[in-house]
């Protein structure tokens, strides 16, 4: 059975977890963190 949806609030503050399959690295260089912070920076303001 699948979890229950999250409730979401417009005024809330969640926390992002991202990490690959099986705990697999999902940044391989500094580059790549670059630009995973760059998207998350996108998807706040």
């Amino acid at each position: 059975m699948p979890r229950q949806v999250r409730v979401q609030y417009g005024d809330a503050i969640y926390h992002v977890m991202a990490r690959g399959d099986s705990w697999d690295m999902i940044v391989r260089s500094d580059e790549d963190r670059e630009i995973f912070e760059q998207h998350l920076k996108r998807m706040i303001i």
